[in-house]
């Protein structure tokens, strides 16, 4: 039988980004489903569904402890 090296276990991270609606937009959290909270929420970075909800500015991407809109250069 084949040893499992323990060792080399590999470690995943996560990232989140904190998102806040627009004021004109109602946004449906995929999983919760519900609608995102006025005061924004956090959720996964890697997930499809919000990549072009932030193209299509149906939503802001906020940093968390500022509270204020990143500023992106395009």
């Amino acid at each position: 039988m084949a040893q499992l090296n323990r060792k080399s276990k590999s470690t995943l991270k996560v990232k989140f980004i904190f998102v806040k609606q627009r004021k004109s937009c109602e946004v449906r959290d995929p999983f919760k489903r519900t609608l995102l909270p006025n005061e924004g929420a956090e959720v996964l970075d890697s997930n499809l569904f919000w990549q072009p909800r932030v193209r299509n500015k149906d939503i802001i991407v906020l940093t968390k402890k500022e509270n204020k809109p990143k500023m992106c250069n395009k």
